[in-house]
């Protein structure tokens, strides 16, 4: 990545840092000369779509955002697949790295961190977030003149984005998050006062309060203990001030300070009589622990697997947290032998298990859904709950025939005309057992015909109506187009239909109705000679030629510097580097991917008869 240009203005220099889901380099603005940073999406992410749309929700929102203690986004992009976000450039470390290396902090230093934190969360809430939702001491940055900077307002929830998290689901850091997040509740700007709590206490402390085995452990202990007391642990910090972090870090959200400008003011009454110790360096005791050993642990554990987010149903959440037992669920299907795939309540995709009349064991409590697949049916899916220790039956699944598609027009050919010819049809029959929908495009602006999708019952053979456009054709041309047939639950099935026309002039260069004694009429039959006409050498008569087939489609050549690159043609895979494709008239988009590869795609617009080259280089990602 490094010496790179993205969007043919951000040339990269450096690697600076990274998180769970995006690298951090030092780049230059070739267009102002500013030094700015670039957060890129990791490439393991950009092929999800959530992943993708949760980055650049992140961009959107904090470019709303101008406060000194926000880090500022300027732009964001996509430059071949690598998406990036240009952040301003900060000098500095993370609030993290600064207690990791200097233990407890002063507490006139925490003081200000904490304040310049709440100013920036006010700012945003002024904006339009409602929450930040993942306030910690790695989402903040301090200056070498000690400037806070707030940064990550990539799982924010704003007023714009509210409906893009599901109810019954919580995001964040388990070290940081409040009781209502943990349980998977309503979160407000009063959950980021926890948060910030959590950052005060760990400054003062050089810990955070709760640590244990697993990060559903530490979710318990914020919903159910108090932190040490900070008075046991350092005999510095004004009572005040202890007041203050128990109101921040106390369970009830109506407890807490309901505004950072509150609690700003708060602090500013305390501090007022604070009288600074001097000349000595800061002396804490350690939080007793179960395992001494644990902090390190746990520590990585956060900053390397869960510090982007965690995103778990709160039902499974809770299963969790009480030690849930695993338990078996039974299916069956009729016929027999469908393959079994599931999706469970932390998992992204579906993953094939057996056959149906099986066991699925080891399944934890929570929501699951069940894809059951069996050659020539109809994929089957439904939804169930799995309880702790208890087996579950789902007794016996019919699956019922696919609907199958046979269509008994191939071709459309109206051959020579001289006149716009009648409407013809498209014969599609249904052979198989369960209803089809079928979905239905074209190409070709002359030819009539309705896009809706239709449904052909089982045994059922339905009439496709097309037609000529009169306003769109002219006389002395060839015309070709194609019709597309898709059946909804099997694309992989679909039929093209070809469909042509040679619009001829008659002898005496008219067309149309007006001309049926030269043109033949409707029918599409070649024009009469006209009777008064001499047939010999001297008449100055033609002898007519027959003209060159019609071609109605195209073909394109494509190869690559890595052969075996996988061909993909409007979305679809239709081969493998170096290959020669037909396509049909019109505009089509082509991509090449391949492994370890970065994608190439290109859109080309194509005629009849049109015979192209695409030479593809694929380059390391």
């Amino acid at each position: 990545m490094i010496g790179k240009t993205l969007g043919e203005r951000y040339k990269i220099y450096d690697k600076v840092g990274g998180g769970g889901m995006a690298e951090v380099f030092l780049a230059r603005d070739i267009k102002t000369g500013e030094i700015v940073a670039l957060k890129i999406l990791r490439d393991q992410y950009t092929e999800g779509a959530d992943y993708i749309e949760r980055f650049q929700r992140e961009a959107k929102s904090a470019m709303k955002l101008s406060h000194p203690n926000i880090c500022i986004v300027k732009d964001f992009g996509d430059d071949d697949h690598t998406y990036f976000m240009v952040l301003e450039f900060v000098e500095g470390k993370t609030l993290s790295s600064v207690v990791e290396e200097k233990g407890p902090l002063p507490v006139e230093t925490a003081v200000s961190y904490i304040k310049q934190s709440a100013l920036a969360l006010g700012e945003a809430y002024r904006s339009g977030i409602i929450a930040h939702r993942d306030v910690k001491s790695q989402n903040i940055m301090v200056t070498p003149d000690g400037q806070v900077k707030m940064m990550d307002f990539g799982i924010a929830k704003s007023r714009d984005f509210a409906t893009m998290t599901t109810a019954g689901s919580f995001v964040g850091t388990p070290e940081y998050m409040s009781p209502e997040q943990a349980q998977g509740g309503k979160v407000d700007s009063r959950s980021d006062m926890y948060s910030l709590g959590v950052v005060f206490y760990e400054m003062l402390a050089g810990e955070v309060p709760f640590e244990a085995d697993t990060p559903w452990g530490v979710l318990n202990m914020h919903i159910s203990k108090e932190a040490f007391p900070l008075t046991n642990l350092r005999s510095d910090i004004p009572e005040g001030l202890v007041e203050i972090i128990r109101r921040m870090m106390t369970k009830d959200p109506d407890c807490r300070f309901q505004s950072p400008n509150e609690l700003v003011q708060a602090l500013d009454i305390v501090m007022k009589s604070y009288k600074t110790p001097k000349g000595e360096k800061v002396k804490s005791k350690k939080i007793p622990r179960s395992n001494p050993k644990l902090k390190r642990k746990v520590r990585n554990i956060t900053i390397g697997v869960l510090s982007s987010v965690i995103v778990v149903g709160l039902g499974y959440l809770l299963f969790m947290l009480s030690s849930p037992s695993p338990a078996s669920a039974f299916v069956k299907s009729e016929p027999k032998g469908a393959s079994v795939l599931l999706k469970g309540p932390d998992d992204d995709n579906f993953k094939k298990l057996s056959n149906t009349d099986s066991e699925i064991k080891d399944l934890y409590p929570g929501k699951y859904v069940l894809r059951l697949e069996l050659g020539g049916y109809r994929t089957h899916e439904q939804q169930f709950r799995m309880e702790s220790g208890k087996n579950l039956d789902l007794g016996i699944i019919k699956l019922s025939k696919q609907g199958l598609m046979r269509v008994l027009t191939n071709k459309i050919d109206w051959g020579k005309v001289s006149g716009v010819p009648g409407a013809s049809s498209i014969s599609v029959v249904n052979d198989g057992e369960s209803e089809i929908e079928i979905e239905r495009s074209f190409k070709g602006d002359w030819i009539i015909f309705d896009q809706e999708p239709f449904v052909v019952q089982p045994k059922e053979q339905k009439q496709i109506r097309v037609a000529v456009n009169p306003d769109k054709v002219l006389s002395g041309n060839s015309y070709s187009a194609t019709i597309t047939l898709k059946p909804k639950d099997n694309p992989s099935k679909e039929v093209l239909i070809l469909v042509a026309m040679e619009y001829v002039k008659t002898s005496s260069g008219q067309t149309g109705s007006g001309s049926q004694n030269q043109s033949g009429g409707q029918d599409g039959t070649a024009p009469k000679p006209d009777s008064g006409s001499k047939n010999n050498n001297n008449s100055g008569s033609i002898t007519p030629t027959t003209p060159p087939p019609v071609k109605t489609t195209a073909t394109v050549h494509i190869t690559s510097n890595v052969p075996g690159a996988f061909i993909y043609i409007d979305g679809l895979v239709k081969g493998t580097t170096p290959s020669s494709i037909v396509l049909v008239p019109g505009t089509h988009k082509i991509e090449v991917r391949m492994a370890r590869f970065k994608s190439y795609s290109e859109t080309i617009n194509v005629s009849a008869g049109d015979e192209k080259t695409v030479n593809v280089t694929l380059r390391n990602k």
